[in-house]
Protein backbone atom coordinates (compact mmCIF):
# COMPACT_ATOMS: atom_id res chain seq x y z
CA UNK A 1 0.00 0.00 0.00
CA UNK A 2 1.28 3.45 -0.93
CA UNK A 3 1.55 6.08 1.78
CA UNK A 4 -0.02 9.45 0.82
CA UNK A 5 1.49 12.21 2.91
CA UNK A 6 1.30 15.97 3.41
CA UNK A 7 -1.43 16.85 0.89
CA UNK A 8 -0.25 14.60 -1.92
CA UNK A 9 -3.13 13.11 -3.88
CA UNK A 10 -3.12 9.84 -5.73
CA UNK A 11 -2.43 10.35 -9.42
CA UNK A 12 -0.86 13.76 -8.78
CA UNK A 13 2.79 14.66 -8.45
CA UNK A 14 4.62 17.21 -6.38
CA UNK A 15 4.98 20.70 -7.84
CA UNK A 16 8.63 21.80 -7.96
CA UNK A 17 9.68 18.81 -5.84
CA UNK A 18 9.10 20.63 -2.53
CA UNK A 19 7.28 19.43 0.57
CA UNK A 20 4.72 22.25 0.65
CA UNK A 21 1.86 19.91 -0.09
CA UNK A 22 1.11 21.51 -3.46
CA UNK A 23 0.16 19.06 -6.17
CA UNK A 24 0.77 19.70 -9.84
CA UNK A 25 -2.41 19.01 -11.79
CA UNK A 26 -1.09 19.85 -15.27
CA UNK A 27 -2.67 23.29 -15.24
CA UNK A 28 -0.85 26.34 -16.61
CA UNK A 29 0.23 27.45 -13.15
CA UNK A 30 -2.35 30.04 -12.17
CA UNK A 31 -4.88 29.63 -9.43
CA UNK A 32 -8.27 31.25 -9.13
CA UNK A 33 -7.55 32.47 -5.59
CA UNK A 34 -4.35 34.34 -6.35
CA UNK A 35 -5.56 35.92 -9.59
CA UNK A 36 -2.19 35.36 -11.25
CA UNK A 37 -3.23 32.79 -13.85
CA UNK A 38 -5.68 32.97 -16.69
CA UNK A 39 -6.89 29.39 -16.47
CA UNK A 40 -6.54 29.04 -20.27
CA UNK A 41 -4.20 26.94 -22.31
CA UNK A 42 -1.26 28.81 -23.89
CA UNK A 43 -1.87 29.93 -27.47
CA UNK A 44 0.30 29.55 -30.51
CA UNK A 45 2.73 32.41 -31.13
CA UNK A 46 1.28 35.36 -33.09
CA UNK A 47 1.23 34.98 -36.87
CA UNK A 48 2.06 37.97 -39.05
CA UNK A 49 -0.85 38.80 -41.36
CA UNK A 50 -0.85 40.73 -44.62
CA UNK A 51 -0.49 44.51 -44.66
CA UNK A 52 -3.51 44.64 -46.97
CA UNK A 53 -5.68 44.61 -43.83
CA UNK A 54 -4.87 48.33 -43.44
CA UNK A 55 -6.92 49.01 -46.58
CA UNK A 56 -10.15 48.13 -44.75
CA UNK A 57 -9.98 50.98 -42.18
CA UNK A 58 -8.70 53.37 -44.85
CA UNK A 59 -11.87 52.93 -46.92
CA UNK A 60 -14.41 52.20 -44.17
CA UNK A 61 -13.05 54.26 -41.25
CA UNK A 62 -14.22 52.97 -37.87
CA UNK A 63 -16.33 50.14 -39.31
CA UNK A 64 -13.35 48.80 -41.27
CA UNK A 65 -11.12 49.16 -38.21
CA UNK A 66 -13.56 47.19 -36.07
CA UNK A 67 -13.89 44.45 -38.69
CA UNK A 68 -10.11 44.21 -39.09
CA UNK A 69 -9.64 44.19 -35.30
CA UNK A 70 -12.01 41.27 -34.73
CA UNK A 71 -10.52 39.27 -37.61
CA UNK A 72 -6.88 39.86 -36.61
CA UNK A 73 -7.06 40.01 -32.80
CA UNK A 74 -5.96 36.40 -32.18
CA UNK A 75 -3.47 35.99 -35.04
CA UNK A 76 -1.71 39.39 -35.01
CA UNK A 77 -2.73 41.53 -32.00
CA UNK A 78 -0.44 44.51 -32.77
CA UNK A 79 -1.77 44.80 -36.31
CA UNK A 80 -5.35 44.44 -35.05
CA UNK A 81 -4.84 47.32 -32.61
CA UNK A 82 -3.18 49.44 -35.29
CA UNK A 83 -6.06 48.86 -37.73
CA UNK A 84 -8.57 49.89 -35.08
CA UNK A 85 -6.57 53.01 -34.19
CA UNK A 86 -6.19 53.89 -37.88
CA UNK A 87 -9.95 53.64 -38.39
CA UNK A 88 -10.65 55.87 -35.37
CA UNK A 89 -7.99 58.41 -36.40
CA UNK A 90 -9.26 58.66 -39.97
CA UNK A 91 -12.82 59.03 -38.70
CA UNK A 92 -11.74 61.88 -36.42
CA UNK A 93 -9.92 63.58 -39.32
CA UNK A 94 -13.01 63.27 -41.52
CA UNK A 95 -15.25 64.74 -38.81
CA UNK A 96 -12.85 67.65 -38.25
CA UNK A 97 -12.65 68.37 -42.00
CA UNK A 98 -16.44 68.21 -42.28
CA UNK A 99 -16.87 70.74 -39.48
CA UNK A 100 -14.21 73.05 -40.93
CA UNK A 101 -15.80 73.02 -44.39
CA UNK A 102 -19.26 73.44 -42.89
CA UNK A 103 -18.15 76.52 -40.95
CA UNK A 104 -16.26 77.92 -43.96
CA UNK A 105 -19.22 77.32 -46.23
CA UNK A 106 -21.57 79.04 -43.81
CA UNK A 107 -19.16 81.94 -43.37
CA UNK A 108 -18.73 82.42 -47.12
CA UNK A 109 -22.47 82.44 -47.81
CA UNK A 110 -22.97 85.25 -45.29
CA UNK A 111 -20.80 87.67 -47.31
Amino acid sequence: MRHVSNGEQEGGRRANGNDSGAVCDGNDGGSAESGTGTGRQPRDPPVSRSRWWYVLPIFLDVVGGIIAYFVLRHDDPPKAKNCLLLGVALFAIHVILFVVFLVLGYALTEW
